[in-house]
């Protein structure tokens, strides 16, 4: 039988700041060598509890202990000791270093004393990721895809976790941004983490994902531990523990869900697309056509094109050939500012570097787009700007005070913010990418019926996505990309998911067209 390696009781906090109770005498057991699983909705305490085990945050109340060892509130360096180690959600590392000097910071092994020991710290990764190539390791990180960050971040998790003894490796949403062979590589860390001795705890919003991996599941609400089941337990079974019973006015307005006749005029045209940077081609001949009120959806596997059509679509990457028209006018040049006045909204991959200004509060990224229209006299109107902001905040469930500044709120929340704020009103074309990246299953149901709105508003949808079942579900239409080309068209996605999933391996079925 294996040793009670964490224990948790009767843990509680409360931010001050906006008086909101994130964990309520929540508790929790995890032996050595046990996977457990976190689910719960948006806000209900899982990263706040799992930053007071880190010891990164401090709790007002309860006992944390780490191998029958008391510790202290607040004491991330107590916690390290201890063997507790976290890879957070929204990865913290320095994009302007390499990915090794990223691996390693803070804890770099020296040549006399003063120097990074390259040597010594790649036979130390060695260890835990050997197939890891130097072209990579050298590279700097901002250069890389949101999933390479996150794998990235597991890996300097693993390098700090204790090598003789039982530790506790923390996962927040660890396969978030990741494509379907990272995802089996985290799996793989976790199940190889565990058979070493060391308890794994990992967050997901992915009911799915915690059959896959885990021996055990918690479920959080309101940010209390409601119950510790096997992890075999049915997803609905689980939905209905996440959720409880929601009150009549909780339940999202209905927003009709009938496939849509797509007799729109075209509102997005690409033909003969091309884009090449320092010799490398991104995208080779790409040609599409958005209407209005249809959802496309594209799809892949990263690097094969997909960064480059979000990067092309929001105008960051302008075409070496071909054209690229909005509403009739070529806008091949256009900068993201003129596109954004041309009707485009845009929900980028990378949330915090490009979808967001984390240091600003919740209502001024929420009202960024409308400025001008909640003036007054030239000036903000600060009513107008408290009324909107509210608006949104009610519409789309957002749980955090206007007033704090974003990187205060959870994942969830900061999604939620950036969707609102595309989503109001009519956008003309609507890029949206990974929309349901950190949301909880009941949150994401909402924005799908948000998404469906707009398309029925009129708007034109490129849903961006490496999520098959999330482009199957949404899209009327999905292309899929491989090598920088469209490999496929698939105009009923529901019945063609197996051979979406072979195209984005770069495998056509007999019938299927090459290219749109």
């Amino acid at each position: 039988m294996s040793a009670v390696l964490l224990r948790v009781h009767e843990v509680s906090k409360r931010f001050q700041e906006n008086g909101v109770l994130a964990v309520d005498r929540a508790s929790l057991q995890v032996d050595a060598g046990e996977i457990r699983a976190i689910v719960g909705e948006n806000g209900a305490g899982k990263t706040t509890l799992m930053q007071i085990i880190a010891g990164t945050l401090s709790a007002d109340a309860g006992v944390v202990s780490i191998g029958g060892q008391r510790l202290e509130p607040g004491d991330a360096a107590g916690a390290r000791a201890l063997g507790v180690v976290m890879s957070y959600q929204h990865p913290r590392v320095d994009r302007s270093l390499t990915v090794l000097e990223n691996l390693f910071l803070g804890e770099e092994p020296r040549r006399l004393g003063l120097l990074f020991d390259r040597r010594r710290a790649r036979a130390r990764l060695r260890a835990i990721a050997p197939d890891l190539p130097d072209r990579m390791l050298n590279a700097r990180l901002g250069r890389l895809s949101s999933g390479q960050v996150r794998m990235v971040s597991i890996a300097a998790a693993l390098l700090r976790m204790p090598p003789e003894r039982p530790g506790l490796l923390i996962l927040d949403e660890p396969t978030e941004a990741t494509t379907p062979d990272e995802a089996d590589r985290v799996f793989e860390i976790i199940r190889s983490s565990a058979s070493a001795g060391h308890a794994v705890i990992f967050i997901t919003h992915r009911l799915p994902e915690v059959g896959r991996a885990a021996h055990t599941v918690t479920v959080l609400r309101g940010g209390r531990s409601v119950g510790t089941y096997r992890a075999d337990l049915d997803t609905a079974a689980l939905s209905s523990a996440m959720v409880g019973e929601p009150k009549a006015e909780e339940r999202p307005a209905s927003v009709p869900t009938a496939k849509r006749p797509h007799e729109g005029v075209p509102r997005l045209r690409l033909a003969g697309l091309t884009v090449e940077r320092s010799g490398r081609r991104l995208l080779s001949a790409v040609t599409l056509s958005v209407r209005t009120g249809e959802i496309v959806g594209l799809t892949g596997i990263r690097e094969n094109g997909i960064e480059a059509m979000e990067g092309l679509l929001a105008g960051k990457l302008a075409p070496t050939s071909g054209t690229f028209e909005l509403d009739g006018r070529t806008v091949n040049d256009l900068s993201p500012s003129a596109l954004r006045s041309l009707g485009l909204r845009y929900v980028p991959t990378d949330r915090l570097l490009r979808g967001a200004s984390v240091e600003s509060s919740v209502s001024e990224n929420l009202i960024a787009l409308k400025r001008r229209h909640l003036q007054r006299a030239g000036m903000l109107d600060s009513t107008n700007v408290a009324h909107f902001a509210s608006s949104l905040q009610a519409s789309y469930g957002i749980d955090a005070a206007l007033h704090l500044p974003l990187w205060q709120l959870s994942g969830g929340n900061i999604q939620k913010v950036i969707l609102s704020r595309e989503l109001e009103g009519d956008p003309r074309l609507l890029v949206i990418c990974e929309p349901s990246w950190g949301l909880d299953f009941r949150t994401r149901g909402l924005i799908v019926e948000r998404i469906r709105a707009a398309a029925h508003r009129g708007a034109a949808v490129i849903l961006i996505s490496t999520d098959i079942d999330e482009v199957v579900e949404l899209a009327d239409r999905v292309l899929v990309l491989f090598d920088a080309e469209v490999i496929g068209e698939f105009d009923r996605p529901r019945s063609s998911r197996r051979d979406i999933g072979q195209a984005m391996a770069g495998v056509v079925s007999a019938g299927e067209p090459r290219a749109c």
